[in-house]
């Protein structure tokens, strides 16, 4: 039976970025009947201010898992496809059992990925906590369930890049082989591709940095993980930033994390210019980008603008991951990284290196069948064209 509709299901409100990014009206306007399931209270106890931008589509939201469980039973199950963001892991292991149980139809996207630490230093152990470890021993058990076919990942993914597949979570390349894999392109990517703009938003050079919102990310208090203090953070990074435009002549610009809602109230960066939604135009034009591990990295990499990459002292004491990713990031691009909070003299270059960052793009951004073609092109002509029994028939 073919696909009519379409769910996406996710623990994180629907924000317009999530609207645009899993294409909910394009599958709309082909005539697909789309919903948006917003799961957040199956997961966590506080949305943490996220935005909540629901009455762009559909929505339904859920607060006990029976719930869930009775709207899947409502389902014409053969006819429905759920599209699930949310990293596949032990958090997410009852939602996956019910689309096991349910025989749903179930696709994945991997993509926004970009190199991250996983080999086992005493940088790393440093890091280890109760809490880590506990997490650990429960996505061992989730990955011997899986491999034992007592609960299914997914039976389609999206993949943007040879190493795209990363992205879907706690699960190994070996079973990503056995599903249908089909290429697409990172959103940034794509992004790219897409403009065809050659107006500058600022008239004058300037150095960028892409913003995490490190101190303040929401993501980071729902799942309970360390972080660095607000107060020192920005007190250190200011200081720094205005070392760099004492040096090198430059004013530094601000591309604004999409959910740093606090920036709109308050300047965190001592009077800069912080900007909104501005990342892909402000990357095409910088001089320089500074950067800790956004995965925003792809604008200035697919513009072959320079990279700088910036840690701290207390960034590796409290976020030991995003420190490591930072040394990773640099050497796989070929460009230099330093502490933010060390008063000594900056190591910045300002060339990119063309061949790593080539390479990088098709570990992580695109793919030669995908580099030409939309995302969104892709996605819609495979949600006219699926078929519920390709994959059930001989289940």
């Amino acid at each position: 039976m073919k696909i009519r509709k379409y769910i996406c299901i996710r623990y994180h409100h629907l924000t317009q970025k999530s609207c645009k990014e899993y294409y909910l009206k394009e599958a709309e306007n082909a005539g697909l009947d789309v919903e948006y399931w917003d799961t957040t209270y199956l997961f966590f106890d506080d949305d943490y201010g996220q935005e909540d931008s629901s009455y762009l589509i559909k929505t339904r939201k859920f607060k006990k898992f029976f719930e869930l469980e009775s709207a899947i039973k409502e389902q014409n199950i053969s006819s429905v496809i759920f599209v699930t963001t949310s990293s596949f892991e032990y958090r997410v292991k009852k939602l996956h059992t019910l689309f096991t149980q349910y025989k749903c139809l179930v696709a994945g996207f991997g993509r926004n990925m970009y190199p991250i630490s996983t080999g086992l230093s005493i940088s790393r152990f440093k890091g280890l906590t109760p809490h880590k470890i506990i997490n650990y021993l429960l996505n061992r058990c989730l990955t011997n369930e899986v491999q034992r076919r007592k609960i299914k990942t997914f039976d389609v993914v999206f993949l943007a890049g040879e190493n795209g597949w990363q992205a879907l979570g706690r699960i190994n390349k070996d079973i990503v082989q056995q599903i249908e894999n089909i290429q697409i392109n990172s959103c940034d990517y794509d992004n790219c591709m897409e403009d065809q703009s050659n107006e500058r938003l600022l008239p004058y050079d300037y150095i960028l940095f892409l913003d995490q919102y490190l101190p303040l990310h929401p993501d980071m208090q729902m799942l309970g993980e360390e972080n660095v203090s607000v107060e020192k953070y920005y007190k250190e990074i200011n200081r720094y930033f205005s070392k760099i435009e004492k040096q090198l002549k430059l004013p530094i610009v601000i591309a604004a994390h999409p959910k740093a809602i606090l920036y709109k109230k308050e300047n965190y960066f001592d009077g800069r210019i912080v900007l909104f939604d501005q990342t892909q135009q402000l990357s095409k034009y910088a001089t320089l980008v500074l950067a800790h591990n956004s995965v925003s990295i792809n604008y200035p990499i697919i513009y072959n603008t320079p990279l700088h990459f910036i840690t701290s002292s207390e960034i590796e004491k409290h976020v030991l991951s995003v420190h490591l990713d930072v040394q990773l990031f640099a050497q796989t691009l070929g460009t230099n990284w330093e502490y933010f909070d060390i008063d000594k003299a900056t190591n910045i270059s300002f060339q990119a290196n063309q061949q790593q960052y080539n390479n990088y793009k098709y570990l992580y951004q695109t793919s030669l069948a995908s580099e030409h073609i939309m995302t969104k092109e892709i996605f819609i002509d495979f949600l006219l064209h699926v078929n519920y029994k390709d994959y059930f028939a001989n289940k």
